[in-house]
C-alpha cells in the first residue's frame, strides 16, 4: 500500500512542477576511477540480471564502469525518492530510449572518465564528451549546418567549437527521443534555444571537467539546475 501512496503522491508533486513551469534538474556526475576493478562484480549484483549482461557484454574495463556507474547513479535516486520504483521497471521505448514509466524522465551519458544523470519531471537530455585533438574537425562538421560548419571554420578553437555543437545535438535528440532518425543537418544548435513540434528546449552548459565539455537540453527556457557528484559510497540500498 506504501508503494501505490507514493507514486501518488509523487505524480501530484510533478503534476505541481509541471503546472507552475519550475523545470528543476537535477545532474549527478562520477569519475570510472572511482570504482576498482575488483569491485565490478561486487556492484553489478544489485543490478536486474538483464542489465548485468548488457554491461558484461562490454570488452573494454572501462565501458563497463561507465555503464555501470550510470545505473548505480540511477539506482541510487530510486532508492533515495522512495517511490518504489527499481531498475526493474527499466523500460526502452521504440527510439530505445530508457525510461521508468511514472516515474522522472532522466538520460545517462558518458566519455572518457566521466559518467553523468540527468532527472527532471521534464523532457531532459546529457550528453558529454571528452575534447580530443582529432586530424580534420572540417570534415566531421560534414553532418552540420552551413551555419554550423561556419562557426567550427572561422573559431579560434576548433576542437571546442566542434564539440560544443555536436554535444548539443547529441543532448537535444535525447530530449526530443527521436535518437538518429532525422539529419544532423537539418537542425542548428547554434543558440541557446531550438524548437521541436512547438515546444522550445533550451541548452545549459554544465562544467565537469576543463578537458570535457557537457550540455543539457531541456523543454522550460531556464531550468533550476543542480550539479552534484556521486561516489560510490554513497550509494543506498534499500
Amino acid at each position: 500500500m506504501e508503494k501505490v501512496k507514493s507514486k501518488t503522491e509523487l505524480l501530484c508533486y510533478n503534476t505541481l512542477l509541471t503546472f507552475l513551469k519550475i523545470a528543476m534538474v537535477e545532474i549527478f556526475y562520477s569519475s570510472i576511477n572511482s570504482l576498482k576493478d575488483h569491485e565490478i562484480i561486487h556492484y553489478l549484483q544489485v543490478l536486474p540480471s538483464e542489465m548485468r549482461k548488457e554491461i558484461l557484454r562490454n570488452k573494454l574495463i572501462e565501458a563497463r564502469k561507465a555503464k555501470l556507474i550510470g545505473r548505480l547513479m540511477l539506482l541510487h535516486q530510486l532508492n533515495c525518492s522512495k517511490s518504489g520504483y527499481s531498475l526493474e521497471d527499466w523500460e526502452l521505448d521504440k527510439a530505445k530510449k530508457p525510461f521508468i514509466k511514472n516515474w522522472n524522465n532522466f538520460n545517462i551519458s558518458h566519455s572518457g572518465e566521466f559518467v553523468v544523470l540527468c532527472i527532471s519531471t521534464h523532457m531532459v537530455g546529457i550528453d558529454i564528451e571528452q575534447i580530443k585533438d582529432l586530424e580534420d574537425f572540417f570534415t566531421l562538421s560534414a553532418f552540420f549546418t552551413l551555419d554550423e560548419k561556419r562557426f567550427v571554420a572561422n573559431s579560434s578553437q576548433p576542437a571546442y567549437a566542434f564539440y560544443e555543437i555536436w554535444v548539443k545535438k547529441e543532448a537535444y535528440l535525447k530530449a526530443v527521443g527521436i535518437g538518429l532518425s532525422i539529419k544532423l543537418d537539418s537542425f542548428s544548435c547554434l543558440g541557446q534555444m531550438i524548437s521541436f513540434n512547438n515546444l522550445n528546449f533550451s541548452f545549459t552548459q554544465l562544467f565537469i571537467h576543463p578537458g570535457y565539455i557537457c550540455f543539457l537540453c531541456c523543454d522550460i527556457p531556464v531550468p533550476m539546475v543542480t550539479l552534484k557528484q556521486f561516489h560510490i559510497n554513497d550509494l543506498v540500498f534499500t
